[in-house]
């Protein structure tokens, strides 16, 4: 009889420890991981095998580097050329001398769309937004930024280029909004046409 009673309160001792630690660990995951129920992207931890498809969504993310190439002019101080010299005459006209410049950057952009050759990716705008023109000017005595350019940088080209990609890898930015800081790249592929 004692070694019944014993294995009875040794079944009670477990039982009562497995339902304190489950009530304690509801309270653990509400008090570590708050954001977690937000109710914003809310998920669980995968409690089944998950590798096949974060294989499938690591796919869909491709490495991108944007470069940004530019005609650059270099001005005088003593010739005091203007922002609006440039309307009546030419930078190179007005400048010292030029070169080229480029600016890159690389990110990551999602596929999502394809069909029938055509590929469009989401990245952020400011991977692959370049302005057009960059301007900076002499500065004073006092190191007042003065009206006389120094330099302007007029935008070339502009390469897109996502490695893995046929012919090329290069794509075309398909729409953007900086307030967002979202672009949608892209390009058609004739020889993927008959893929869906």
């Amino acid at each position: 009889m004692t070694q019944k009673l014993k294995t009875i309160t040794q079944l009670c001792s477990l039982l009562i420890s497995q339902l304190i630690l489950i009530s304690c660990s509801t309270v653990t995951y509400e008090k570590i991981y708050p954001t977690l129920g937000d109710g914003k992207y809310d998920s669980e931890f995968p409690y089944i095998h998950s590798s096949e498809e974060l294989q499938k969504i690591t796919e869909t993310v491709q490495r991108i580097n944007s470069t940004g190439f530019y005609k650059t002019y270099f001005f005088n101080i003593e010739d005091e050329v203007t922002l609006n010299d440039l309307q009546n005459k030419s930078a190179e006209s007005l400048s010292i001398k030029n070169g080229y410049a480029d600016q890159s950057s690389s990110g990551t952009a999602t596929i999502i769309y394809h069909h029938e050759g055509k590929v469009a990716l989401l990245t952020c705008a400011h991977v692959v937004n370049y302005p057009d023109t960059v301007v900076s000017y002499f500065e004073d005595a006092e190191g007042n930024s003065t009206q006389f350019l120094e330099t302007v940088l007029i935008k070339d080209q502009q390469v897109v280029y996502v490695a893995g990609f046929p012919e090329g890898s290069n794509l075309e930015i398909l729409a953007l909004d900086t307030k967002l800081d979202v672009a949608i790249i892209g390009r058609r592929y004739p020889i993927l046409m008959n893929y869906k």
